[in-house]
């Protein structure tokens, strides 16, 4: 931005105009997203075209800076994403990704935490991930969503009309999920630890009830307790 107001000003050539541009593009790729990117070298572009005939020169290196910009912050973009624009803020913390995020392969994962047979699978999935803190919804909608998420996995519950309220088959396995084991008052494994729990009640399907979420501290093998 620094090198955008010195073109502002008249100063520096096609060289600052690149770097500056470029430097501002890959800040936006690294620590925000190309949304912002595009908004910025917008702005850029207006002030340029803004600026009277008698300025060409700044208005041509005012273009240039917002062209780079934008150039660099998509490309990245395009190929961490791989192939893919990314227009939501996002995060570079050992997460699993929510559903809003766009990193498919950490939703899969999220569902597959949820839905595996069992803790050692779940470890296996968070440790792979380094995840620290693992949230537990209350809500178990996602059991109906699980195989379309991970194609190829077996279907844990389908929605059937009914009279008023959709009808919910589940099959007999929801009961041994990860998400089931981590309900309040079962039995937790020794490597997760519960350090918070929703004081605020949900009633599901008629049927499942219990905290809106859960936050559960995941320890390791290869760390000091």
């Amino acid at each position: 931005m620094l090198g955008c107001l010195v073109l502002l000003v008249g100063r520096g050539g096609r060289l600052l105009a690149l770097a500056a541009g470029a430097a501002l593009g890959l800040s936006l790729w690294v620590k925000a997203e190309s949304i912002l990117a595009l908004v910025i070298g917008g702005l850029m572009i207006l002030v340029g075209l803004s600026l009277c005939d008698r300025a060409i020169v700044q208005r041509r290196l005012l273009l240039l800076f917002a062209s780079a910009c934008a150039a660099v912050a998509l490309s990245g973009q395009l190929i961490e994403n791989r192939g893919a624009l990314t227009l939501e803020w996002d995060t570079d913390k050992p997460i699993v990704a929510s559903s809003h995020q766009c990193r498919v392969d950490g939703i899969r994962d999220s569902f597959e935490v949820l839905c595996s047979m069992g803790p050692a699978q779940a470890h296996e999935i968070l440790n792979r991930r380094r995840v620290r803190w693992w949230i537990r919804q209350g809500d178990p909608s996602f059991l109906l969503q699980y195989h379309l998420v991970v194609p190829g996995r077996a279907m844990l519950g389908r929605s059937e009309p009914g009279e008023g309220e959709p009808r919910i088959n589940l099959s007999p396995s929801v009961k041994q999920t990860f998400w089931a084991r981590t309900a309040a008052g079962g039995t937790l494994p020794d490597w997760l630890e519960l350090v918070y729990e929703s004081p605020a009640k949900g009633l599901w399907w008629g049927f499942f009830d219990g905290p809106q979420f859960r936050v559960f501290r995941v320890r390791y093998d290869d760390e000091p307790r």
